[in-house]
């Protein structure tokens, strides 16, 4: 007679806390497992596509774990979830969603527009609040939004309600 003596597997990992801290153009993702083990991070537009692995596996060695989503877009919603393993298998979060913010600034009665301006990268959402005043040049793709739901720029450099702009076409209404 032989006896096939087994090793019982543990039970399948337990996803304890996740908190996804977003910025302009990145997503700092900490989490944390029962037990020291390894998990992937992976992230998607919002309800868009395929998922993305971000982080092919962090550490066996913690039950922390903290990773870094860069080269997301600004004022765009996403999602993110872990997948953490072992030897019985893996689980899988739920799908977190959050939206990395925009570049915004509040500008006071007569400050310059120039400024909030100089400080956008392309693409960004420059968010204008209150009245300003001065010239100003926009030599990049940016979006500017006043107050309102559909904020636009008047020609005097008042804001109404959205203005798009391009570095080769401004529409000032």
């Amino acid at each position: 007679r032989f006896t096939t003596l087994t090793t019982p597997l543990p039970p399948l990992p337990i996803i304890k806390s996740i908190d996804v801290d977003p910025e302009q153009y990145r997503a700092i993702v900490t989490f944390s497992l029962a037990e020291k083990g390894p998990a992937r991070v992976w992230y998607r537009e919002q309800s868009v596509g395929e998922w993305i692995l971000f982080a092919h596996e962090s550490s066996y060695r913690y039950a922390d774990h903290r990773v870094v989503i860069t080269g997301l877009r600004s004022e765009t919603s996403y999602e993110v979830r872990v997948v953490a393993y072992n030897e019985a298998g893996k689980t899988i979060s739920d799908d977190i969603p959050f939206q990395t913010k925009g570049c915004s600034v509040d500008c006071d009665k007569d400050e310059d527009l120039q400024k909030a301006i100089d400080k956008a990268n392309a693409c960004d959402t420059v968010v204008v609040r209150g009245t300003c005043r001065g010239n100003y040049t926009i030599d990049r793709a940016i979006n500017l939004r006043g107050q309102g739901d559909q904020p636009t720029l008047r020609s005097d450099s008042s804001w109404a309600d959205t203005l798009r702009t391009t570095a080769d076409d401004v529409e000032i209404v």
